[in-house]
């Protein structure tokens, strides 16, 4: 897996390392992850960490934009970060359609 997930429960934060590719099996298991912890803890911080980004598959992006719109309300905070040149673009990008 080229995803790593982990919570903050006392701070109510969800970090997410992305190194390589993200496919659709990648992002079907951390969304069962993610609903619980909104569940629990209601508003949440996002922290993703993008080391590096081969490319992802199309369904990704599409659930992806699901999932934000539906959980939209339920993020306090959304930090992305990361020293590739081409993901600021992706990032704006993301929060502009979100």
């Amino acid at each position: 897996m080229n995803v790593e997930y982990k919570e903050n429960a006392e701070q109510k934060t969800v970090g997410i390392v992305v190194d390589g590719k993200i496919t659709q099996a990648d992002f079907d298991s951390l969304v069962p992850k993610m609903e619980a912890f909104i569940e629990t803890r209601g508003s949440v911080k996002i922290l993703e960490i993008i080391r590096n980004l081969d490319c992802f598959e199309p369904s990704v992006l599409i659930d992806g934009a699901k999932f934000d719109m539906k959980h939209i309300k339920h993020f306090s905070h959304c930090a992305v970060v990361s020293d590739k040149g081409r993901i600021g673009p992706l990032a704006r990008l993301a929060s502009a359609v979100s």
